[in-house]
């Protein structure tokens, strides 16, 4: 069904029409554990990024037992649409600061395990040993 011939039978209902509407699930389409500033600590989140356009992250197990007051905070949903300005450099790792345009700062950091290599896009391989 298109838009137009929904709104024709609207239009053309002699009765209340209900409405409903279905969004596809959204799919991962990345996901890692990084950390993310809070105040002054970092704390460990698996950072996701959705189909839907969402950037979601919330702490890890690890981080809840750890940092108890921090967490509130290191629990958030970013619309990327809504991302003003982006950074990316890969000092020791890769670091991404979003800019929302409501004003807000996110700042995230991966470090490099042993073993891994940064990759010109900022993603980290692990070399396996052979």
């Amino acid at each position: 069904n298109n838009i137009d011939e929904v709104l024709h039978h609207i239009i053309e209902s002699p009765e209340t029409v209900h409405l409903s509407l279905r969004r596809t699930p959204a799919e991962v389409l990345q996901s890692d554990i990084v950390q993310v500033l809070c105040e002054t600590v970092w704390v460990d989140v698996r950072l996701t990024l959705l189909s839907s356009r969402m950037l979601t992250f919330e702490p890890t197990e690890e981080a809840v037992t750890s940092r108890q007051e921090h967490l509130e905070a290191a629990t958030m949903d970013i619309n990327v649409l809504k991302v003003s300005h982006l950074e990316v450099s890969d000092v020791r790792g890769a670091t991404l600061v979003i800019w929302t345009s409501d004003g807000r700062q996110y700042n995230f950091r991966r470090v490099l395990l042993p073993g891994e290599v940064p990759l010109p896009n900022g993603s980290a391989l692990h070399e396996m040993a052979t």
